[in-house]
């Protein structure tokens, strides 16, 4: 019979994994958010996909993944987190998959022919949304980046099937959305509610029509309160 010692190492063990795993899922998040030749929605596509790990980063804050110093609430159901957490990062980082399923391939670059991810990302589209995101959320991003010797790889993607890619980010969406489940009330009424004012704060200072567009194609009513309001305002500011 497993004492309460033993019962403690396994949860411990699986927070670990957990960890790893996250950490896996953000570099992958990094690599494909550096894609190229996605085509003419790119904008739109590689907003959807900031998004996504944005909603992953302010997951992980909550439950304590995104820094060492995290207060990892150990009632949680752990073995769940680390499978789904698990099979995200496979999907984010699994070469063969990439291509086969979703008809996205990889190749090696030279170091001076690649952009890091942040750089294309500031270009257009709500790529500003990282500059309203808490600063402790940004900086476990950055760190989790800066320790990372895989990213080094320089590794360029690219699709031919707009269908498959938008495939992907509702397949990314779905694993967001689990975890996101596993949550405890309090704390998935505190990370919607922190979406919420994120979203909202990115309408109002978003001008553009298309961004706005973009902005209100993440409002899923199930994991954004408030969503309904918030896509009235993003409708007013493009009738003015």
């Amino acid at each position: 019979m497993a004492t309460g010692l033993d019962l403690v190492g396994s949860v411990v063990g699986i927070i670990s994994l957990s960890v790893t795993c996250f950490q896996g899922c953000v570099k992958g998040f990094e690599i494909l958010s550096a894609a190229q030749h996605i085509g003419h929605d790119a904008d739109r596509l590689r907003s959807m996909l900031q998004w996504e790990q944005v909603r992953l980063l302010q997951w992980a804050e909550r439950v304590g993944l995104s820094s060492d110093k995290g207060d990892r609430n150990h009632q949680l159901n752990w073995t769940l987190i680390a499978q789904v957490l698990k099979r995200l990062e496979f999907l984010l980082t699994d070469s063969h998959t990439l291509q086969t399923r979703y008809n996205l391939h990889s190749e090696e670059l030279n170091e001076s022919s690649v952009q890091p991810a942040e750089s294309i990302n500031r270009r257009k589209g709500v790529a500003k949304l990282w500059s309203y995101v808490k600063p402790d959320i940004r900086s476990a991003r950055a760190q989790i980046i800066q320790n990372s010797a895989s990213l080094g790889k320089r590794l360029r993607w690219a699709t031919l099937d707009q269908e498959k890619l938008k495939s992907l980010l509702c397949q990314i969406g779905y694993f967001n959305n689990c975890l996101y489940d596993l949550l405890g009330t309090i704390d998935r009424d505190f990370v919607q509610a922190a979406l919420s004012t994120l979203l909202r704060d990115l309408v109002s200072r978003t001008a553009e029509s298309p961004d706005l567009e973009i902005i209100k194609a993440l409002l899923d009513p199930d994991y954004v309160r408030e969503a309904s309001s918030i896509d009235a305002a993003a409708n007013v500011k493009q009738l003015r």
